[in-house]
């Protein structure tokens, strides 16, 4: 059996804080070990207490990578409109499945694990942000009850995506979904 290398710092964190996300997104939070990681990541064990200290700061640095990703994936970036979300929503789930089942186990994981709730809670905050961001840059009213709505929205084609992926019926749905919410803005 060879001994991985220690990727440079920058290299070896990052790959830790990736695997993470992709163990997480295929065997739950409880399916998370040190041991897990470090072979995903390909590096060894000692690098996660080295970078992170240990397991909780890990799972923090992970969350906030995949919901900067995520949103930088998934909703349209400065200047999007209200009618990209769907489409850029549907191409995140198809380009990286792992990185939307992850924001899932960590959510019904919280839900088991009340001290889990900050992160569940990041992942929530950092997507409905984002939401507000595109609303208010097109003038709508009631940004925060449409942001939530669209959020409540989106999870569930999120979900539906990653487990009965017929793509064209929830490509379909959120064309429409998004047209109900063009009804809002202000005329």
């Amino acid at each position: 059996m060879t001994t991985p290398e220690s990727p440079r710092y920058g290299r070896g964190r990052d790959a830790l804080v990736r695997a993470t996300i992709a163990v997480v997104a295929r065997r739950g939070l409880r399916g998370m070990t040190f041991r897990s990681v470090a072979e995903e990541a390909g590096v060894r064990n000692s690098l996660i207490t080295y970078h992170f200290g240990n397991r909780d700061a890990l799972l923090v640095a992970a969350v906030k990578t995949a919901v900067a990703e995520s949103i930088d994936r998934s909703l349209p970036g400065a200047g999007g409109r209200v009618d990209d979300l769907a489409r850029t929503l549907v191409a995140a789930v198809r380009s990286d499945p792992d990185l939307q089942a992850f924001h899932y186990e960590v959510l019904l994981e919280s839900r088991r694990n009340p001290q889990l709730a900050p992160l569940a809670e990041l992942l929530s905050e950092g997507y409905l942000d984002a939401i507000r961001e595109v609303l208010r840059a097109e003038g709508y009213e009631r940004v925060d009850v449409l942001a939530r709505l669209i959020h409540v929205a989106f999870d569930g084609a999120v979900l539906q995506q990653l487990t009965a992926p017929q793509l064209a019926h929830t490509e379909e749905a959120l064309d429409l979904f998004v047209r109900l919410i063009e009804t809002q803005r202000p005329r």
